[in-house]
């Protein structure tokens, strides 16, 4: 694989897992499970932004910026569409962890309240290690796979190493030297000539 694909698929990964761990936890904190669609249009909205911040080379720290960005792509098309069951009012006896805040003049904002915020940090670390850790799990069992079968001899010999190769040592053709004669040197065996 070419850099710029093992940079693309960290890219992917990084979008997809922090928008499905983010769509999880936002299933157990609120009244139900996103749609699915709306997980999908998160994670293709983050994937850009994801590979712009990824970085060619495996960090923790970029891979933790990019799940962060991931995360706030798919908090505010959450916020924007909200779960299929709500109205966009929180159901009694639940709480969805934002505030509502008026800024005057009829407009309100609602923004994530202090135990949310401090819940999407500590899914982004965690998600970010996972990645990071397991990405290099798999580049440790890659290198391993290849040693492994850089030291072992083949099963079947190679159709090359079995083939006979013939060559020519001198020349096929002696020229032995006789008398002339009008006779041919062919003709009945000798056994049968001198009867």
């Amino acid at each position: 694989m070419s850099p710029r694909h093992l940079r693309a698929g960290r890219a992917v990964a990084a979008a997809t897992a922090a928008t499905v761990i983010a769509g999880t936890s936002h299933t157990l904190a609120a009244d139900g499970p996103p749609p699915v669609t709306l997980l999908l249009v998160a994670a293709v909205l983050a994937t850009p932004i994801a590979l712009l911040l990824i970085g060619r080379r495996p960090s923790i720290g970029r891979t933790l910026i990019t799940v962060t960005a991931a995360q706030a792509v798919y908090h505010l098309a959450f916020a924007l569409v909200g779960t299929a069951g709500s109205s966009g009012a929180a159901p009694q006896g639940r709480h969805l962890h934002h505030v509502t805040l008026t800024l005057g003049e009829g407009a309100v904002a609602t923004v994530p309240d202090a135990p949310m915020i401090g819940a999407h940090a500590v899914a982004a670390l965690l998600t970010a290690l996972l990645l990071h850790h397991g990405e290099r799990m798999l580049q440790a069992l890659g290198r391993g796979i290849r040693t492994l079968l850089a030291g072992t001899r083949p099963l079947v010999p190679s159709l090359r190493a079995s083939i006979v190769r013939i060559g020519i040592v001198s020349t096929a053709w002696t020229v032995l030297p006789r008398t002339a004669s009008g006779c041919s040197s062919r003709g009945p065996p000798a056994r049968v000539a001198v009867l």
